[in-house]
């Protein structure tokens, strides 16, 4: 590979993009993974020639990198600096589009970028992604099918709750809409068992159900539930587990009668219930220890 500058591609209007990335998103991608990740961490060492002695920090992430994420024979690590910019080009250049964003959720997830660095990479891929008209964003230390900017905002929010069965069900919930199969009958369920959870938190009634919970909350909690959102909600809940079973094994509706703008509506929506119960939750000091 000829060295070259990396740099940003100028901005020009491109079509929403959700079911694969164009050439100079690519390009702006690996850039970013240049300059914030390897040039941060993994090349910051001082190195003879370009290479890696086998106990630099930076070798030994990469090595990780190497054999667990890309699942490589540990006989063919390229060592040389230029030679890893020619496998990371190839990959950013030529893989599946989701395969090439989760690069940045193992680098996320990993302990050797400090916690500004994260966010500072979270930042750079997100104004980017927004900027190509990306239908994808990094949300917490994963990447989510976002429509609206508002959307990164709520579904971050569900995701970090004072509760960590609520968090695990939404996190599960988008990771089942956003891998490579989605699985749209288990992320409706995740996000309605995480109202569930939260409506089990504020009335203290683990055994209940999420109808009856919410009748509960607004006959008894110091929670007013606006009659529309109640409604609204009593709506969703008999719709999932009713009409469409998904709450059952989907026995009344096959699998393939739910789709992805059924799946990313209840994520979405389910997040900003979730979000909007523990506010008032706060407000009316229930505990939700």
């Amino acid at each position: 590979m000829s060295k070259k500058p990396y740099f940003f591609e100028k901005d020009q209007k491109i079509k929403f993009q959700k079911n694969d990335l164009d050439s100079k998103t690519r390009i702006g991608l690996f850039n970013i993974f240049v300059r914030d990740v390897l040039e941060k961490y993994h090349f910051k060492y001082k190195t003879y020639g370009g290479m890696w002695s086998e106990k630099d920090d930076g070798f030994i992430a990469w090595k990780n990198f190497w054999i667990v994420f890309l699942e490589k024979s540990i006989s063919d690590i390229s060592v040389n600096h230029e030679s890893v910019l020619d496998v990371l080009e190839e990959i950013f250049t030529n893989s599946e589009h989701k395969f090439l964003l989760s690069i940045f959720e193992y680098e996320l997830r990993k302990d050797h970028l400090l916690e500004d660095q994260k966010d500072t990479l979270s930042d750079h891929v997100n104004n980017f992604l927004k900027k190509k008209n990306v239908g994808y964003r990094i949300v917490g230390d994963e990447i989510s099918i976002i429509t609206r900017e508002e959307e990164i905002v709520s579904l971050n929010k569900s995701f970090n709750t004072p509760i960590d069965i609520v968090n695990t069900y939404m996190k599960k919930a988008n990771k089942l809409l956003t891998q490579d199969n989605p699985d749209f009958d288990g992320s409706i369920t995740n996000s309605i068992h995480a109202v569930e959870s939260i409506c089990k938190k504020i009335t203290g009634e683990s055994n209940t159900t999420l109808g009856q919970a919410l009748k509960i909350i607004e006959k008894e909690s110091k929670i007013e539930l606006p009659t529309p959102l109640k409604q609204a909600f009593d709506k969703i809940y008999g719709w999932s587990s009713s009409n469409s079973g998904v709450r059952h094994g989907l026995s009344e509706i096959p699998k393939d009668k739910l789709d992805f703008e059924e799946a990313q509506f209840m994520l979405v929506a389910c997040s900003a219930f979730v979000n909007y119960l523990i506010d008032e939750s706060v407000k009316a000091k229930i505990s939700l220890d």
